[in-house]
């Protein structure tokens, strides 16, 4: 196998790259050049033929009172006329074509018909040409139909020879030939230089790499090229003073999945205490449908359970720090509804009423997170608030779905509170107890399902909790929407 170096694979490569293209610009102009040459010609024999019906129609103006039988033999017998005229005319012949593509009258006698399709198209009704040799010369074969009154006659047919065109044609190829081949030796040289301006600064980056791979990282390399290789060799040089920064990085990523998973953890808290209030409800349960309900719960709970774990274990797998949202429209009443039946036990334990106010509305999210949110809000009021009254209210506010929960408890913590309504990051959470995880974590599900949460605490009165839910897909809830309750 043949090894090439850097500068033979970059000459390689401008010369297989520019001469294929400058060669296929090439074929494309000569190609051009003779589909313009043709066209043109076939554009000045149109505008020649306008003459010539002009002509012909008013010589047959004198038997327009004949009938079309008549009319027809009156063109042929003076096809010769029509044939000649028009040839002296337009200096180059002409040929004329009775109506069954029967050739009665050509300018030049005793010389090939030269049949082609051209006539067949035009006794359709259609102007043709065709392109054809003979003799060593190039003929343009332009033919037109000529109707009088709405009778087909014939075709007229012009035989123009192109051979002053060809000539001009032939020589403008030849000077673009030249043109091309000293393009591509000129873009040779071109090449082989360039080649040599990329290939020293390589040298030096490979030659520093070395001392690199020795553990000597400070190796300034000064490469003046104004490219990219001077770019490379900047960002070489940068690499060793980089690379405390890059370890600092690392360990503050460590520091987000710490907190990552700290969140996941206190997620497992909710299901867990469900599970636990529904398995100590059981036994002062009488009936077998209570039973039956609590029994359903738990497990609905452990599911749920089961699936943070999973969650937890895929995002570990793909080395992710955000859970997936399925997004769609659910019955947030329908959802609230369960949710409070899942934390009534607990609530009925610490002996809490819940006044509602729902309405059947429909909004768009993570049906299962937004449940989370609910559930951990809920949980957060059965821990923390010492309330005795809850209010859960649901309105439309400006084509979105407001669901508002209060209590009359000691009231959230401001800073609890600042972090959440400014957007702040996790690890800002004051370290206490009711830190806040739950609704740092319920506020980043309800941004990432196009919605938005906030909070307001009065200590020693309570605290109220705003969610905004988008109705639809296509609606995304902006900063200051919240205010808007």
């Amino acid at each position: 196998m043949i090894r090439l170096k850097i500068k033979e694979k970059l000459l390689l490569m401008h010369v297989g790259i520019f001469v294929p293209i400058i060669l296929f610009i090439y074929a494309v102009t000569i190609a051009n050049l003779f589909t313009s040459t043709i066209n043109n010609s076939a554009d000045f024999l149109l505008r020649e033929s306008y003459t010539s019906q002009v002509y012909i129609e008013q010589y047959m103006h004198r038997y327009r009172h004949d009938k079309a039988q008549a009319l027809q033999e009156k063109f042929y017998k003076d096809g010769a006329l029509f044939t000649s005229t028009l040839a002296s005319k337009l200096n180059f012949r002409v040929q004329l074509y009775n109506n069954k593509g029967e050739l009665i009258s050509d300018s030049l006698r005793n010389s090939p018909t030269m049949q082609d399709n051209d006539i067949k198209d035009a006794l359709k009704g259609d102007r043709a040409y065709v392109v054809k040799k003979s003799d060593d010369v190039t003929y343009l074969m332009f033919a037109i139909p000529f109707s009088y009154e709405g009778n087909l006659l014939g075709v007229i047919r012009y035989i123009y020879p192109m051979e002053r065109e060809f000539v001009y044609l032939y020589q403008l190829v030849l000077t673009i030939t030249l043109v091309v081949m000293a393009g591509i030796g000129i873009g040779v040289v071109l090449s082989n230089i360039m080649a040599n301006k990329i290939n020293e600064p390589i040298k030096k980056l490979q030659e520093a790499s070395k001392l690199t791979a020795l553990g000597e990282y400070k190796n300034d390399i000064q490469v003046n090229s104004g490219d990219e290789l001077e770019e490379l060799a900047n960002t070489f040089n940068e690499t060793s003073r980089s690379i405390h920064e890059y370890i600092e990085q690392l360990k503050a990523e460590k520091r987000k999945q710490k907190i990552f998973f700290d969140n996941m953890t206190h997620e497992f808290k909710t299901p867990l205490t469900a599970i636990i209030g529904y398995a100590s409800l059981i036994p002062r349960l009488k009936d077998k449908k209570s039973v039956d309900e609590s029994l359903y719960y738990i497990e609905n709970e452990g599911k749920r359970l089961l699936n943070l774990v999973e969650e937890l274990l895929a995002l570990g797998r793909l080395n992710r720090q955000e859970t997936r949202l399925v997004l769609g429209e659910f019955d947030l009443e329908e959802l609230l509804k369960f949710v409070l039946y899942s934390v009534k036990p607990r609530l009925e334990e610490a002996h809490i009423i819940v006044n509602k106010d729902l309405k059947p509305l429909t909004v768009y999210g993570d049906k299962e997170k937004t449940q989370q949110v609910l559930l951990n809000l809920f949980d957060n009021i059965l821990r923390h608030s010492q309330a005795t009254i809850v209010n859960v209210m649901m309105e439309e506010v400006t084509n979105k779905v407001l669901l508002v929960i209060e209590d009359n408890g000691i009231g959230i913590k401001q800073e609890i509170c600042d972090v959440v309504n400014e957007g702040k990051e996790l690890e800002y959470i004051p370290e206490s107890k009711g830190n806040g995880f739950g609704m740092i974590i319920s506020r980043a599900i309800m941004e990432r399902q196009k919605g938005a949460m906030k909070i307001s605490a009065t200590p020693g009165e309570g605290s109220c909790i705003e969610l905004y839910f988008s109705r639809t897909a296509g609606e995304n809830l902006k900063k200051g929407d919240s205010d808007l309750a």
